[in-house]
Parts: C-alpha cells; structure tokens; sequence
C-alpha cells in the first residue's frame, strides 16, 4: 500500500475549522474505510448515525456491574469525529475506531485507583505550558503565532490557504512539537500514550490490509505516529499485551453543549459552543449573521434592538479586529461590540447573549431503537406520556395533585430524587392549600451515568425507586424520612417493609431524641393520603405508638440536662409540637399533658422550660397570666443569671407579637434588664440576642417602638413631655443592643 492511499487528518478535538477541513479532505481522498480516534467498542453503534441520532450526543462506557466507573466520548456537530463519521455513513464507507479499548482504560484506572472513579471523569486543566502541548498542541501552535483563540488561528492561517490542504502542514509541526516538548509528568503517563499509539498503529494496519484507501481522523499530536515507516508490529504487540480488561457496555446518550468543556474522551473542552456552532454553519458573512442572532436573542427578552445595532456592531467588530492585526473578527470582538453597541454597556443584558447564543445550549437526541437500560427506557416512555419533555432548559412547574397529570408529573420527578436523579428540584408555591406543588425541573447529559447506576436496582422507574428505599436502612429518623418520600413518590409497595422496620427499631429504641427526630416525618407523613390517595393508617398506629415511647421517656429524657444539651434537644421538641396536630386530638392532648408534667420537675434547664411553657400558651393550654406568672419566677428565682436568661430566650424565641402585644410580659422583661448589673447584662446579651435577634425586620422594629414608650403607657399621668434626650438615647441603646441593631 503506497503513502498515497493513507490520510493521517491531525485535528483540533471540536474544533469547526477542523470539521470543515476533515470533510474536505475525505471527499478529495474518497478512502474506503475512515479510522477514527475513539474506542472500539462503539464500532456497534455507528449504525444509528445518519438514522435520528442528532449531536450533540456521546458515547457512554461503563463497567457492567459497576456503572459508577464510565467514561464519555462526545460529538457535536462541528465535532471533527462527527463530521467523519456522517461523511463514512452518507457514501457507504466502513468506519472503525482505534483508540485504546473502553474495557482497558476502565480497568486500568480501577486497578490504579480502586473505587475511586468519578461517574463523569473529566480530564484535569493543564497547570502549564508543557501540559498543553499534549492536551492542546493546537492551541500551543496558535499562542506561540500571537492568537488567544486556537479556532481563529485556524481559520486565518490554515482554512484562509484557499486550495491548500492543511494536514501534512499539522502533522510536520506536530512533529516538531513533540520533538521538542517535555515528556509526561509520571511514567505511568508515558505508558499510556505509548500504548494509545500501539493500538492505533496496530487498527491502522489491519486496515491497510484490507483497504485501499484508508484515512485517519485523529488527534493532531498522535498524527506523527501514525504516518511514515511504523515501528515493528511485534513492539507494539508487546506493549499491548496482558493489560487488564473490565467487563463493559457502550451506548449513545444526549449530550448538552455546556457539557463539551468538560469531557473524558477528548480534552479539549471548549467554553463557547454556541459560537463554533455558527463558524461552523456560516459560510460566508459570519459576523453580520453572528450580529443577527444577537438582536434576535435581545428581542426575545423584550429588549429594544434595531438593525442599526447590528450594523453598527457590526462594525466595531471588524474595526477591533483591524486593530489588532486579525484578517477577521473573533468572539472577543464580537463580544466587545454587542456589549457596547447593543447592550449600552450592560453586562447582564450581554449575559442574555452569552447564556443563549455563545454557550448556544442544546441538547442532543437518540432514536428509540438505539441501545438503552431499561430503566432509561421507561422513564423516557413515561415522561412522554405525561407530556414532560426532557430538556436542557430550566423550566418551572406548578403541579395541581388533583389532577391525574399532573399528579403523575410529581410522582415521576419524586421517583427519579430516590434514585439520585434530581431532574427537578423542589421551589417554593405561594398559597396555603396542600394541593399545589412547585418544581424546576433541567435536564442535565451526567444523568446518564446515574440511570445506569439506578437500573441495579430495577428495570423500571417504579421497581427501581421501591428497591432503592428498602436498601441499606438507617437510624429511625432514616426510616421515617424514606416513608415521607415514598408517599411522596407514591411507592405503597415499599411501605410495608419500612412500617415493619421502624416498628421493630422503635420497640427498641431507647434514645428519646432520637425518637422525637423521626417522628415528625412520620406525622407529616399522614397528610398526604388525602392529597394523593394513598392510604397511611398503618402509619398512624406507629406514629402514636412512637409517641407514647417519647411521652413516657421524656420527663427523664429532660431533667438535669447541660446547657449544651438542652440547645441540642430544642429544635426536637419544637418539631414535634409543630407536627403533633396532625395527628389525633387525642395524640396532641397527651403531647401537651406530658409537657406539664415535665414542668412540674425542678430540674428542667431554662432554656427548655421556657420553650415548653411557650409551647403551652401557644397551644391554648395555660392562660397569659399563667405564663407571666411562670416568666416572673424564672427571672426572679432563677438558680443564676445565665438560667433565667436562658428561660427568656426559650420563652421568647419564635413570634415576637407576645411582646409586642401583651404589655405585662414586656414590662417583665423590660424590669428584669433593668435591675441587671452592667456585668450581669454583658453576660446575658448574647443570650438574650438568640432569641431577639431571630424576630423579623418588622417584629424588630414594632417591639423597639413599644420599649421606646413603655414607660409613658405604664403611667400616662407622669409622662414629661421633654424627656431628656440623653435618657432617651441611653434606653435606645440598650433596646439596639438587645435587637442587633435593628432599630436606632
């Protein structure tokens, strides 16, 4: 076979001015088969190119078994590899890939770092020069000729040659680059690129025997490998031989623009997608189209842009790139034209471009025929009959749990979070009523990997979700938790294992706090049989059941606890009083007598005797005057300062319209400071600020009006009129302090 009949095409990874060249060079070559850098085990897969897969899409490897350890190989249009392999499909040509197989990178980096596989392994940023050479020769090649962009050296330098064809001219000077270019960091990395080489050569060769014509499409470093006299094939035989190999499946996934910069296949990421986009589909006026798209962009966000914008921006391009000695315009340019053109200098508004048109996200697609998981392929199904598409926009959802479809939407979305698959994320709804429910929902390509994850534990979403919430149970609050998710996700198959198990850990559980952390979950639970139709009795037994364990173990639970201690079991108690509503009139009548009880002990800490006889007040339990009468001995007979402040904070913490509207509990509060020693009101400030501190903007300001005439409203016929201002602002201060200077 003669060196006429091989093309080595050295390319830029995702580069639109290699893209173009590559399908230039192969329509002149005509070569009868096209070898491709990429694993082998996609050689299966190409058959779905040029039948409705649409890039940006990815080649997905993963270890059967252990999907975690995958890696991704992605295209995009202007992709050089993709431009190769729709110009194989379109003329009938045999396509093979020729880098290292799949199955040996993936175990080599098990065998190196076992269990240590990111799902998405992306390939680190270089931290000098000399990592670029290999990561990015191209880009080295253009800095080295005064370019920042590695696209627009291409195209003024190489594509500019009308008629000249640019991969001989690469591969000499990648030649030389890696004449001259430091070796790899370790020797482990050595090994790998020289084994890379050996199988490329070792794919080239049985190609050569086979074909007449044969090109390559690889990377432009590897390209001085592979041209010329190649070294022995018993070398790299050896070089290849033994090395460990892990069992693996490959398959198309959709892939986003916003994903190209971070790859594993290929590394040289690239931040603007959206603008090699268009290089690449532009052929002639690339900046007026460019400018085009850009006042389409600012429109669609009600923005006021004429054609004399575009012009004009247009302009200003061309001018910069005068400026600065460049035959065209390049992003910089036109980005620093949009902005001061058509954005008035607004960096947000040029964000709408940046966002919409430069990053240009998409996302691509894979026929239904193609290879999925199971699982992968349900929930697509699924997500098509709740008319949910699958998207890489942000979009918001306001769900109505009375409607069947919507319904769905939520259980669907509520199944893939149990499954590690936050394809929507919870957002706050406005209203009052349980039947509405507020989602973002994007759709992000690494979910890939995770459906590949979640399908160990099923072949559809359903299946998969009930498997995965009765693996691995935790502490009862764990329990309760995954109860509460699956009401949500309405998966009753899966509840009656976690009844019995919380029931059985309950029965047992000694720890009151850790009780009281589960059952408000459990409670909450409850709610959601009239909202979705499930039914939760059984979770009523257990959750009364639990709660006559924390009753019972409570007063001993409370008494004697450290200040410390007492801080950590607070939040428990306030769960609990907010949750116990829900459940019986019965349940929530011995909630409250337990807490009674509890206060009738002498060795409750302050801080939670004063959070529980809140708790009785705001039940409607006690009378005002019975909580003023508890606050007045707490701070009058308190075993320390530090004590009775800390029941001043438990009392107060939460709403500040007690005080603001019950003027003998301020008036309390107010003489109790007042009598403080200055030592003693420095030590009980920062307690006192917990509690006061946490009221809201407004609160702080009304209840700093009320200290302000407290004295005035306790004696309105020894009011002076002109008090003296000195006072005044000595009174301020003080409330300032206390309130974290809310108020002046």
């Amino acid at each position: 076979m003669t060196d006429a009949s091989l093309r080595v095409l050295g390319i830029r990874h995702h580069g639109p001015g290699s893209a173009r060249a590559v399908a230039a060079a192969l329509a002149a070559h005509d070569p009868d088969i096209v070898l491709i850098e990429g694993p082998p085990e996609a050689d299966a897969l190409v058959q779905w190119v040029g039948r409705g897969l649409q890039p940006p899409v990815a080649l997905l490897s993963y270890v059967v078994g252990d999907p975690t350890r995958a890696a991704y190989w992605p295209f995009a249009v202007f992709s050089p590899e993709w431009q190769a392999l729709a110009w194989a499909k379109e003329h009938h040509r045999e396509v093979r890939f020729m880098d290292l197989p799949a199955a040996v990178t993936l175990a080599a980096a098990h065998h190196e770092e076992p269990g240590d596989l990111e799902a998405l392994p992306e390939d680190p940023a270089p931290d000098s020069e000399r990592d670029q050479v290999r990561t990015d020769p191209i880009a080295v090649l253009a800095r080295t000729a005064g370019y920042d962009d590695p696209e627009r050296w291409w195209d003024d330098v190489v594509e500019a040659r009308h008629g000249i064809d640019p991969f001989d001219a690469i591969t000499e000077a990648m030649a030389e680059l890696r004449q001259y270019a430091p070796p790899p960091r370790t020797d482990a990395e050595q090994l790998e690129e020289n084994r890379r080489e050996a199988q490329m050569r070792t794919v080239l060769r049985a190609a050569m025997r086979d074909r007449e014509r044969v090109a390559v499409v690889c990377g432009a470093w590897h390209a001085p490998a592979l041209v010329g006299k190649l070294p022995p094939a018993s070398q790299d035989a050896k070089l290849l031989r033994g090395l460990p190999k892990a069992k693996v499946a490959t398959t198309w996934v959709p892939w986003t623009h916003s994903r190209l910069s971070a790859t594993s296949g290929y590394g040289a990421g690239i931040a603007s997608p959206g603008w090699y986009q268009h290089l690449f589909d532009a052929s002639d006026h690339v900046v007026e189209r460019w400018f085009a798209e850009v006042a389409r962009v600012l429109r669609r966000h009600d923005l006021p842009v004429s054609s004399a914008h575009a012009i004009e921006a247009t302009r200003l391009a061309e001018t910069l790139a005068v400026m600065r000695g460049r035959p065209v315009a390049g992003l910089d340019e036109v980005q620093e034209a949009a902005l001061a053109v058509m954005c008035a200098g607004a960096e947000p508004v040029l964000a709408f471009v940046t966002n919409d048109l430069v990053i240009g996200e998409q996302l691509g697609a894979v026929p239904d025929d193609a290879p999925l998981v199971p699982l992968d392929a349900d929930l697509r199904q699924e997500a098509k009959s709740l008319r949910l598409p699958i998207a890489p926009e942000a979009k918001d959802l306001v769900l109505d749990l009375r409607k069947d479809t919507d319904r769905g939407k939520s259980r669907l979305l509520h199944r893939l979070r149990i499954l590690g698959i936050p394809w929507g994320k919870t957002a706050y709804v406005t209203g009052t009523g349980t039947f509405k429910e507020a989602w973002r929902v994007q759709w992000q390509p690494e979910f890939a990997v995770a459906i590949v994850v979640a399908s160990t534990f099923g072949t559809t979403v359903e299946s998969a979700a009930t498997a995965c919430l009765i693996a691995d149970l935790g502490p009862l609050s764990d329990i309760t938790a995954r109860i509460e998710r699956a009401l949500l996700a309405d998966l009753p198959a899966a509840l009656p294992a976690l009844i019995t198990a919380l029931d059985e850990r309950a029965a047992h559980e000694a720890d009151i706090a850790q009780l009281m952390e589960a059952l408000p979950a459990l409670v909450r639970s409850q709610r959601y049989g009239s909202v979705r139709g499930t039914d939760t009795s059984a979770l009523g037994t257990v959750a009364t059941g639990m709660l006559a364990r924390v009753v019972a173990g409570l007063p001993a639970a409370i008494g004697g606890l450290s200040p410390e201690a007492a801080a950590d079991l607070r939040p428990h108690l306030d769960a609990v009083s907010g949750t116990i509503g829900l459940l019986s009139d019965e349940a929530k009548a011995l909630w409250l007598e337990a807490i009674r009880h509890v206060l009738e002990r002498a060795d409750v800490p302050g801080l939670l005797g004063g959070r529980l006889t809140r708790t009785l007040l705001d039940a409607g339990e006690i009378e005002n005057s019975e909580a003023r009468a508890a606050l007045s001995r707490a701070l009058s007979h308190g075993p320390s300062v530090i004590e009775r402040a800390a029941f001043a904070e438990g009392f107060l913490a939460g709403s500040a319209l007690l005080l603001i509207h019950d003027r003998a509990i301020l008036t309390l509060v107010d003489a109790w400071l007042a009598e403080l020693g200055p030592d003693d009101f420095t030590e009980v400030l920062p307690v006192l600020r917990r509690a006061l501190g946490a009221y809201n903007k407004p609160e702080r300001r009304a209840l700093a009006d009320r200290v302000a005439v407290l004295d005035r409203e306790a004696a309105p016929d020894k009011v002076e009129t002109d008090l003296p201002l000195v006072e005044l602002a000595e009174a301020l201060e003080t409330v300032r302090l206390l309130l974290g200077g809310a108020h002046a």
